[in-house]
């Protein structure tokens, strides 16, 4: 099983760690940085036969300046391959967290039911 948590939200780290005493049970995800996320995401893009307008780009560039982490990266990817080029840039904004990125989907899962 993979749990991933924040370290420092609700103390579940801590709570993971008492039930789980192995340290080498935990990986410690970092930032990939905002070059190698936008070079994954126009990757991916690609591979997925979709393209963005360079302002769409530059909303997801930026996104990933603030937050590079790989689940907010692929997180970002789902989001912006429901884009179309002709959409308003008002409607293509982007969270600029994980927690952020999963209420978003979980609002629109919620729309849909």
């Amino acid at each position: 099983m993979i749990v991933t948590t924040l370290p420092y939200e609700h103390d579940l780290l801590d709570t993971l760690q008492l039930f789980i005493p192995t340290e080498y049970n935990f990986v410690q995800i970092l930032p990939l940085g905002q070059q190698l996320s936008v070079s994954l995401m126009r990757e991916w893009l690609s591979t997925a036969g979709r393209t963005l307008t360079n302002s769409q780009m530059d909303i997801v560039s930026y996104a990933l300046a603030r937050c590079s982490l790989p689940l907010y990266t692929r997180l970002v990817f789902e989001e912006v391959c429901e884009w179309s080029s002709f959409y308003p840039l008002e409607q293509t904004w982007l969270e600029f967290t994980v927690k952020g990125c999963i209420n978003k989907l979980f609002e629109k899962v919620r729309a849909t039911l």
